[in-house]
């Protein structure tokens, strides 16, 4: 019997493992783990053979292609960094196992080629670690594929599968740069972390990420707009009923695959100019590559008049590539403006939001500084009144009318007098003890209504310390990511340290208030015995021993100056302890006082090291948009000299040309 039980327990547990491990493959699908002979992997020929001989349908013949790129090239960094984006051959990236998006794009092309599936290499645009919110794309700097399985195309990033980048951390560089204004240089990292995301993803989520320069090759019915991709509202878009331009993008791909290689680059260039119309690079690079391409075409079988006139043609074409260069170069030039500017206006309105939460918090805690004060000359108050009445309780004894002599003669007048008195000083305490009843339930009860008792006061105080640790928890952190650097995300934060400010002030107003309200409750009780009874009891006593001063018999003045004695007494301690519960109050609410001034004073000099890391982080960025702006500045001259040089071979081409011409007619003439 056990034994059935433990292997129903068993089967039960391994069919929910199964189930588990069948969802986890579903969600997240796991790449192909090929392990190819390295005879087979010095060219692509051989290496596309191999990855697809076991596979019949297209769909696993790329996914195998696939699987092996992102498995065994790495994505080259260091290359990216320094800058040198040149073409690497495919026979050049399988020796070193090292590639830029480029790279991936034509290796992965080439292996779909051999294994007779279609596949395009796409150019465009990304979001990527080298964009900020409020950008505007003005170059496109990323290369991905599409792939034809089973007639549909499909778009896959064999680059990005590979992994991401991350900004350093840096954090000693940034406390060196914070203390001793030691400059520093922000780095990145590439994580090496496979993922499926970008691959075979369907177009309506890859355009969220990837934007192609020809929107053809978005592979949609109704193109995504640039300004739509760079404001981030590509599923608003795709989702709104409005009318919308409509793309048969099967023809548009078709029809460009059909052009001449040379008219492919001037063609897909004028198209990026046109969807785009700040990328003036593209537009230089494809006529430069459309006129080398139309120069390398030239005959130099044909007259020389005519290679002059097709020579002259790649000069006019060649200047335009050059000015669309030029405009590249002021494009540049604009961006970096543009990102400067914003730069200085959100560092001007950090600036400003923190001095104004500078001057909140400095108030509040000056505010409660001067609360702080009253509160000690309070607790001085109220032990001086407590040492006063201990002072007069010390004095009050129920035997101290035993000290006080009787006199020798008896007046019957007197005596009639004070048993009259005794009547009526009976009758008034009986009468103060009624209003005394009445009177303190009165205050009590609407005092009451205004008050915490003490565990709703432990409540609302652990709440004020929650609030006051998390303004500066917000503070702390504060705009420490650079990529963070946009209107939306500081008034967010600014939000939060607003809302959290408001309720930390109200509940501080609310424990302060809780505090004065049991102070003026027990004040006014001790006001009330103070000045209603405490003195009518006193009167009382005095007159009970001028009473037995002038009457010989014993008579009932004894028990009354022995009941009046314990009451004065009885009230003296009720005053003393009053006082001294208000001296506590007072003592508690210093110590909750001091932790509220503790927090604010941590708050403002938080906000004032902001103030001081603020100069110097917008300083730094600063520094960090120049570098890149140079870069792409080098980039643009670069390329403005390589199009110069091409003009000068050609000047010299059609100089000699003229030469040969001027020699021909020379001879002509000779032999005339």
């Amino acid at each position: 019997m056990k034994f059935q039980i433990l292997s129903i327990i068993l089967i039960f547990f391994l069919g929910l493992l199964t189930l588990s491990v069948l969802a986890q493959n579903e969600e997240n699908p796991v790449f192909l783990n090929q392990k190819v002979p390295k005879s087979d992997r010095s060219d692509v020929v051989s290496l596309s053979r191999y990855l697809t001989k076991d596979f019949s349908n297209d769909s696993m013949k790329v996914v195998s292609i696939a699987s092996w790129i992102v498995r065994n090239i790495s994505y080259d960094y260091r290359t990216l960094k320094s800058g040198d984006w040149k073409k690497r051959s495919t026979k050049k990236i399988l020796k070193k196992r090292k590639a830029l998006c480029g790279g991936f794009s034509e290796l992965f092309n080439e292996l779909c080629f051999e294994a007779g599936i279609r596949s395009e290499t796409v150019i465009g645009y990304t979001k990527s670690w080298n964009y900020e919110p409020y950008d505007s794309l003005i170059r496109a700097e990323h290369a991905w594929n599409i792939v034809k399985i089973d007639g549909k195309w499909v778009p896959i990033d064999l680059s990005w599968s590979t992994g991401y980048f991350v900004r350093k951390k840096q954090k000693c560089r940034k406390k060196l740069y914070l203390w001793f204004n030691i400059p520093y240089t922000i780095k990145y990292k590439f994580i090496n972390e496979l993922t499926y995301k970008y691959m075979f993803a369907s177009p309506n989520q890859f355009i969220k990420s990837h934007l192609p320069l020809q929107p053809y090759f978005q592979l949609l019915r109704t193109p995504v707009p640039l300004k739509v991709f760079e404001k981030d509202s590509t599923n608003h878009y795709l989702n709104s009923t409005d009318e919308k331009f409509e793309m048969n993008f099967d023809y548009e791909i078709s029809r460009y695959n059909g052009l001449s290689e040379k008219d492919r680059h001037l063609k897909g260039a004028i198209q990026a100019h046109e969807f785009n119309k700040q990328n003036h690079r593209i537009l230089g690079i494809g006529y430069y590559n459309y006129t080398t391409e139309l120069q390398n075409e030239i005959d130099p079988k044909l007259p020389e008049e005519n290679q002059i006139e097709s020579l002259d043609s790649c000069l006019v074409l060649y200047k335009t590539s050059k000015e669309m260069y030029g405009e590249y170069a002021r494009d540049t030039k604009r961006e970096y403006k543009r990102r400067r500017d914003r730069n200085n206006g959100f560092k001007k309105y950090l600036l400003d939001e923190n001095r104004d939460y500078i001057s909140k918090f400095k108030n509040n805690y000056k505010n409660q500084k001067k609360i702080h004060y009253r509160t000690i000359v309070n607790i001085n108050k109220s032990n001086s009144l407590s040492r006063k009445y201990q002072r007069k309780l010390n004095k009050v004894s129920p035997n101290g009318l035993k000290k006080i002599k009787r006199p020798l003669k008896e007046n019957g007048v007197k005596i009639a007098k004070s048993k009259a008195l005794i009547v009526s000083l009976d009758s008034l305490e009986n009468l103060n003890q009624a209003n005394l009843k009445f009177s303190l339930e009165n205050m009590y009860q609407n005092i009451n209504k205004q008050i915490l008792t003490k565990e709703d006061l432990h409540k609302e105080l652990l709440k004020g310390y929650e609030y006051s640790r998390e303004i500066c928890k917000i503070i702390y952190p504060y705009r420490y990511n650079y990529s963070e650097y946009n209107k939306s995300w500081i008034d967010s934060v600014k939000d939060v340290i607003g809302h959290s400010y408001e309720w930390n002030k109200e509940i501080n107003g609310s424990i302060l208030q809780a505090y004065d309200s049991l102070i003026a409750l027990n004040d006014s009780i001790a006001n009330f015995y103070n000045f209603r009874f405490t003195d009518n009891y006193q009167q009382q006593l005095k007159k009970l021993k001028n009473l037995k001063r002038l009457n010989i018999n014993d008579m009932a003045e004894d028990s009354s100056y022995y009941r009046v004695s314990m009451d004065l007494i009885a009230n003296y301690q009720f005053m003393i302890e009053v006082y001294d519960t208000i001296s506590q109050i007072n003592k508690l609410r210093q110590s909750e006082l001091k932790d509220y001034i503790l927090w604010n004073k941590k708050i403002v000099k938080q906000l004032k090291r902001e103030i001081r890391l603020e100069y110097k982080r917008f300083h730094l960025m600063n520094r960090h948009y120049r570098k890149w702006y140079n870069f792409y500045k080098n980039q643009a001259a670069r390329l403005k000299k390589e199009v110069t040089n091409r003009e000068f071979v050609v000047k010299q081409e059609i100089r000699y040309l003229k030469e040969q011409i001027k020699i021909r007619d020379a001879k002509l003439k000779s032999q005339k």
